[in-house]
């Protein structure tokens, strides 16, 4: 039955239509909200802060949103998990995209017990004004500039890696250095 299934679907007539993307207006609420959801009896709190905003996008922008937040996921493990233990796992990721509008968000995901979840916000807004005022430290720069590499010389060695290289060059245009 599969070689059926296979040869129908390979018969198939392919229309030769460019893919694009459509604004449909669709953006993050602005300002400071705060949301909460209850749900289940235990005594838990999951902190989701999102700081997002209009950016014209590159890609030297996409990897510096990237390692940030490769950076302030190593700081915020240490300070607010290890130091402080207020939380009991957590990460940052951050992303600079291009369609359909440029615009960046930065996300900390923080699961915690309810009274630390001010001290937890607060502290992620120290941090925020500490990368914007001073920038990051060379050392966790390089710490990250290392794991990067080590992450892209065992990447380039799986199907996957190079599988999402293609599809993004064949499917979306997009033409990379690599190729």
């Amino acid at each position: 039955m599969k070689p059926l299934i296979e040869k129908y679907l390979g018969s198939l007539p392919v229309q030769h239509i460019t893919p694009a993307y459509k604004d449909n207006g669709l953006r993050m609420v602005s300002g400071n909200h705060f949301f909460k959801f209850y749900r289940g009896a235990d005594k838990k709190s999951l902190v989701l802060d999102i700081y997002h905003g209009k950016i014209d996008y590159s890609p030297d922008l996409a990897l510096r949103a990237n390692m940030l937040s490769q950076i302030m996921t190593i700081e915020l493990i240490k300070k607010i998990r290890e130091e402080k233990q207020w939380i009991y796992s957590g990460g940052v990721s951050a992303s600079v995209i291009e369609h359909p509008y440029g615009h960046y968000s930065l996300t900390a995901q923080m699961p915690c017990g309810p009274e630390n979840v001010q001290n937890i916000l607060t502290e992620l807004d120290n941090e925020v004004a500490g990368y914007l005022k001073d920038g990051v430290s060379k050392e966790d720069l390089d710490k990250v500039k290392k794991a990067m590499i080590e992450q892209y010389k065992e990447g380039v060695k799986s199907n996957g890696t190079w599988l999402q290289e293609l599809q993004q060059v064949y499917f979306w245009g997009i033409i990379k250095r690599i190729f």
